[in-house]
């Protein structure tokens, strides 16, 4: 599909190293192309040589947590898709009030030990798939709290190999492509002390009400559609009557129609003729 990389800049590279990589794999919609070179470090200096081997070719980077919130395209990805997938990134542990957890550790796990260390302020990640490095990336939430309420600082791998500390206050927001100067390497949280009983009892709640509004075990990307202001993306989708529409193997969810299903074999394109359907 592209032109063969010498895999002699690969041959040391600690950790998994594919050519041509179906992404399809590691998305939870199962659609997407290959990617050119896809890299899993293991450690942190795996993932520094990593990425000097693909600043010596020429190649952009492009950091993949879970995939739960991406639509990768038919044609694929060029240059080097990086997933951190060794323990040594998804590390979590507490101090006092603060609680530090690597980019890559799921947020289920994240939330399961903040519980257990009663602390409240995760709760609005319940159902979430994501790692804690892509929910960071794209301030996950929704109508219970988003993540950037309990986030103090950030670990950033910078341009010169080295470990920044990013202060919240000098994280925006609002913004999302380029906002952050390199990898996401760790988070930290402010949490509040709270009873580990009532956490897990408000936890079950917001994942209650979401399996009942929400297709979450279906494959998705999540809701696609950010709300216009003073309406909600679903309501005006399903008022459009395209709740069911179908194009190839995705369709618009009749539960909540903010998401688009994969119900086996959808194709990129199938999922992105119905997002210009409903724009």
């Amino acid at each position: 599909m592209w032109t063969k990389l010498p895999e002699k800049y690969f041959k040391d590279l600690k950790g998994k190293v594919e050519f041509e990589e179906p992404l399809s794999r590691h998305t939870t919609l199962k659609i997407g192309g290959p990617a050119e070179v896809y890299f899993e470090p293991q450690e942190m200096q795996d993932l520094i040589r990593g990425l000097d081997v693909a600043s010596a070719l020429g190649l952009q980077v492009h950091l993949l947590g879970r995939g739960s919130n991406v639509l990768v395209r038919d044609e694929g990805v060029r240059g080097m898709v990086v997933h951190l997938a060794g323990r040594s990134f998804a590390r979590v542990k507490r101090e006092g009030a603060r609680v530090s957890a690597g980019a890559a550790l799921s947020l289920p796990r994240l939330l399961r030990k903040s519980i257990s260390f009663g602390l409240a302020g995760l709760e609005c990640l319940a159902g979430i798939p994501g790692t804690v490095g892509g929910a960071v990336a794209t301030n996950a939430g929704g109508r219970w709290g988003r993540i950037s309420s309990s986030l103090d600082a950030l670990g950033i791998l910078n341009k010169g190999g080295e470990v920044h500390r990013l202060e919240r206050t000098e994280i925006d927001f609002s913004r999302r492509e380029g906002a952050l100067p390199g990898p996401i390497l760790w988070a930290e949280f402010l949490l509040d002390g709270a009873e580990p009983g009532f956490l897990l009892e408000r936890t079950q709640e917001i994942l209650t009400q979401k399996k009942k509004a929400q297709p979450l075990t279906r494959r998705s990307a999540g809701s696609v559609f950010k709300n216009p202001p003073g309406e909600e993306a679903w309501r005006l989708i399903a008022e459009a009557g395209l709740r069911g529409r179908s194009c190839g193997g995705a369709y618009i969810s009749p539960k909540h129609c903010n998401f688009i299903i994969n119900r086996g074999g959808a194709k990129a394109k199938d999922f992105l003729i119905l997002v210009d359907e409903v724009r």
